[in-house]
């Protein structure tokens, strides 16, 4: 009976392996069409912000009006270029874990364009698993338009059957913060890289 099991296992293994070449080989062949304008939207709007953080006043969080505006239109024409992508079901061709890093990414970029102060998401979550007696898990989202929630760290913690966490997401940041900059330029390099991933395979590791 382990041995038959052990073997069921190994099958299921291989043939999600099988499943996720011949998705990745599906996706390559949208190279042209879906993933290099992806890439290319990405990397102007990533230079233009390049650009627009030189002039920046970090410590102030001044910027000069034209540099300003010149940013908020590169996130503009950036944002309506994915649109367009999306309306001709471009999206249907992405990776399950591209698609979603790309719509969390477009979504901060949209909402920090307007942002005067940083927007955060806070999640409380409990679990009780005290069988036989009772189960169950609470969660519960809270929205911050304060910089305070930025410093709270994240935690997870158990005991005796319970278990509570923390965890935040920034939904947005003005443009001229250091939120604003850590995400965009944390999330820009992990988009660009699962894209390499489907163009280049194990050679974008290299």
């Amino acid at each position: 009976m382990y041995a038959a099991n052990r073997k069921i296992k190994e099958i299921e293994l291989a043939y999600s392996y099988k499943l996720q070449d011949g998705y990745l080989e599906n996706a390559r062949k949208l190279t042209g069409e879906v993933y290099i304008p992806i890439n290319i939207l990405l990397t102007d709007v990533s230079k233009a912000y390049d650009t627009f953080r030189a002039r920046v006043d970090f410590d102030s969080e001044t910027v000069p009006e034209g540099s300003h505006n010149f940013f908020v239109g590169s996130c503009r024409n950036y944002l309506a270029g994915i649109d367009e992508l999306f309306k001709r079901g471009a999206d249907a061709y992405l990776t399950t874990t591209l698609d979603t890093c790309l719509r969390d990414f477009n979504s901060f970029v949209r909402e920090s364009i307007g942002a005067t102060t940083p927007v955060v998401k806070s999640i409380f979550e409990g679990t009780t698993s005290l069988l036989p007696f009772f189960s169950g898990r609470h969660r519960v989202p809270l929205t911050s338009n304060s910089r305070a929630a930025l410093l709270v760290p994240k935690f997870s913690i158990k005991f005796a059957g319970l278990e509570f966490g923390y965890s935040k997401e920034l939904l947005a940041a003005p443009l001229k913060s250091r939120e604003f900059e850590k995400r965009f330029q944390t999330e820009v390099l992990a988009l660009k890289s699962l894209i390499k991933e489907v163009t280049l395979g194990s050679q974008s590791r290299a």
